[in-house]
């Protein structure tokens, strides 16, 4: 079975410019039918409609319509562990290209 980590950026830009819900429901239809195969990390999933001060379903669903998409729908997340998030901080400072 494939797998596909997705960024934030493959549900933002299609729910709000290319393919919104209500013009092309069957592409996020075929997205929830595979979840399975898709991770998002979960750092990515908090950049998406960050839902930390929404106190109820109602409101999630009136201010970020994606998110509560992705939560009603159970998308899965991963939470990366933190030594792997340390880890990757390092390599990225140590080979970090400088621009002159």
């Amino acid at each position: 079975m494939s797998l596909y980590c997705l960024d934030a950026n493959s549900f933002i830009t299609p729910w709000e410019t290319n393919y919104p819900i209500d013009v092309f429901p069957t592409l996020w239809k075929h997205i929830n039918k595979n979840k399975e195969k898709i991770i998002i990390l979960r750092n990515i999933y908090d950049q998406i409609d960050p839902s930390s001060n929404i106190k109820t379903k109602e409101e999630l669903n009136e201010k970020h319509k994606l998110r509560a998409w992705l939560e009603e729908n159970e998308i899965p997340f991963l939470k990366v562990p933190k030594e792997i998030d340390f880890l990757s901080l390092r390599l990225e400072e140590k080979y970090q290209t400088k621009s002159n």
